[in-house]
């Protein structure tokens, strides 16, 4: 853990004002002598030293690269006589963490798969959204410019991403999925690694680059942040299902390379960190507004483009909405975004028909089997229509389906 330093300038202190954003369904109270305070205030000055070695390996000669991608594909074994630096790195992931439970996992995979598109839309409406309040986590995303020049592709390969864990099951070594996850965090170490060397990476104001605080915050965003938008969009998960969701993003979180002491243990904790996250973010600059923005933009045009029009308003409205309801008016605000107060209608009429077709399909003898099935697949489609042909750069095309 790295030593104990003065915070960057977006840190703020804890209890010093309301949390940007107050998830409706869950209220948690953090004490201010909360342990966990400190060691979230302390990752931001943490990177991820197992991958960051590697891809200062990688830097000094990039020929290696194809080396370390068989070890990701075929395993260290496959390589005779890896260097060390590799053998470090896949000694970690390799070896189980004590606490996994390889069937919470698969049915973790199993409810992404049911969720099916509205999944995506808690994924794309609430979670990446949620994101973009961090004045320091939207400075990589800046950096590359690819979230804001090439938003409908970037969003698509997120969504891939999920597609990939959710279709593989236990998410054992060589899944897609657990492949998938080791080139993102890779990738990570990358874009670490050049931010860092550019020269003017403000280290003072926003932390390390992709620091340890703020994959942590990711994790939340794709766990218990999502989990809240499925519960408001009227799609019904029991107590085991949710711990679940949260068991597969703490195994997740620790192949992307989140220290294990920061990832929350269940849904409880999920939602007591993102507390903590949320009340010690200062909130959005006008990199976080543009993000959101183009977020917002390039939704619309993807249900325009596929549903026609009408449809395509109805269910932007929707989405809308549930980002007003799911992050609240003051997030909604900071990042300069408004609702059309008729969307709350839209809103309510697609969540109750979701509700009632979910509890249709849990009622019926094979109901969720079949759930599952055609869901899955209305998912996979609608992402793979979206990135038109072209996989994503974490999935070969040889990857096991």
């Amino acid at each position: 853990m790295a030593m104990e330093q003065a915070p960057p300038s977006r840190w703020k202190p804890f209890g010093k004002d309301l949390p940007l954003i107050d998830l409706p369904l869950f209220r948690p109270v953090i004490r201010p002598d909360d342990p966990r305070i400190e060691q979230v205030r302390q990752a931001l000055f943490e990177g991820d030293p197992l991958a960051d070695e590697v891809s200062e390996w990688i830097a000094q000669d990039p020929s290696r690269e194809p080396i370390f991608a068989q070890a990701v594909h075929r395993g260290i074994d496959s390589i005779p006589n890896p260097p060390p630096v590799l053998h470090r790195f896949f000694a970690s992931v390799d070896k189980d963490p004590p606490w996994l439970d390889r069937q919470l996992v698969s049915k973790g995979t199993e409810c992404l798969l049911r969720a099916g598109p509205i999944g995506h839309a808690s994924l794309g409406s609430v979670s990446l959204l949620s994101g973009y309040l961090s004045l320091g986590a939207v400075k990589p995303l800046m950096a590359t410019r690819a979230l804001l020049e090439q938003t409908r592709r970037r969003l698509a390969e997120t969504a891939q991403f999920v597609v990939e864990i959710s279709r593989s099951k236990d998410l054992s070594r060589f899944s897609s999925g657990f492949r998938a996850a080791l080139l993102v965090r890779m990738g990570h170490a990358k874009l670490r690694l050049a931010l860092r060397q550019k020269g003017d990476w403000k280290r003072e104001l926003w932390g390390e680059p992709i620091n340890q605080h703020d994959m942590l915050a990711t994790v939340l965003e794709f766990s218990t942040v999502y989990i809240t938008g499925l519960t408001l969009q009227g799609y019904l998960l029991t107590q085991s299902e949710r711990e679940a969701i949260m068991h597969l993003w703490r195994y997740l979180g620790w192949v992307l390379g989140v220290r294990e002491e920061l990832l929350p243990r269940s849904f409880r904790e999920g939602v007591e960190l993102g507390l903590i996250v949320s009340l010690t973010e200062k909130g959005p600059d006008e990199d976080g507004k543009k993000l959101a923005q183009a977020l917002v933009g390039t939704s619309q045009l993807i249900h325009r483009d596929r549903l026609g029009k009408w449809l395509g308003w109805l269910r932007t409205q929707n989405n809308r909405a549930l980002s007003r309801i799911a992050l609240g008016p003051r997030a909604m605000k900071a990042l300069g975004l408004e609702v059309d107060p008729s969307a709350l209608w839209v809103f309510i009429a697609f969540s109750s028909i979701e509700a009632i077709r979910s509890a249709i399909f849990r009622l019926l003898p094979g109901g969720m089997h079949l759930e599952r099935e055609i869901r899955g697949r209305l998912m996979a489609w609608s992402t793979a229509q979206e990135l038109e042909g072209k996989p994503p750069w974490f999935v070969s095309t040889d990857d096991d389906k």
